[in-house]
């Protein structure tokens, strides 16, 4: 990102958003000019941020994520490219969803937190909270990979490990993706196992395409 904004002349954005373990954690992205953004999810949920001790994918979230892409539509933005890479999530996107004012619900339609272990408990998803102003934007998503969401090539068990995942522990985030890519095909209408990318950063790319009309 800072390569990009100063070949193009523009400046460094600060932002306060929780990191992958909900911490406080000041992030940046780059202004391009009056309406472009550019920014990658690792400045707010990345890897290095969580020391390989406490490296557990059920805990992370990509919350912080949304958080970023929120201050920047307070900011006016509405062009905003989003590079995916070197995330320490496994929620499916949810978290970033959810900071945009989304609601995942579990059996008793109480409000899920956003973070890995959520996914397995979702039920419902309920989008009349989701910030209007996304309807009025363009979203390009960058990505170098090409998995689907779930299966022997998806977000868990591709990259899963490297984030902390035991067998046990992908098991379970597995068994929660397939929830999740089952509620997203019952109230949307898409399978994300059909879409090359979708399993990128834990499955943020899924949820940037289907909630935020992303472009990857």
């Amino acid at each position: 990102t800072d390569a990009v904004v100063a070949a193009t002349g523009g400046e460094r954005i600060k932002v306060n958003v929780r990191g992958p373990l909900w911490e406080g954690r000041t992030a940046y992205y780059g202004k391009l000019d009056g309406e472009r953004v550019v920014m990658e999810m690792a400045a707010a949920s990345g890897l290095p941020f969580v020391p390989e001790e406490q490296r557990d994918p059920r805990k992370t979230t990509s919350y912080g994520t949304g958080e970023m892409i929120r201050d920047a539509l307070d900011k006016g933005f509405r062009d905003i490219s989003i590079a995916i890479g070197g995330s320490a999530t496994n929620d499916g996107g949810i978290g970033c969803i959810r900071a945009l004012g989304a609601r995942f619900l579990d059996g008793n339609e109480e409000e899920l937190l956003g973070c890995g272990e959520d996914l397995i408990r979702i039920k419902k998803i309920d989008l009349s909270g989701l910030d209007p102003r996304v309807k009025d934007c363009r979203f390009t998503v960058m990505c170098d990979v090409t998995n689907p969401l779930c299966g022997e090539r998806g977000a868990t068990y591709t990259f899963g490990k490297q984030k902390g995942g035991t067998p046990d522990i992908l098991k379970e985030l597995e068994a929660g993706m397939c929830n999740y890519r089952d509620i997203l095909k019952q109230q949307f209408g898409v399978d994300m196992d059909t879409v090359s990318g979708a399993g990128a950063a834990g499955g943020l790319g899924a949820a940037l395409m289907v909630f935020l009309g992303g472009t990857l």
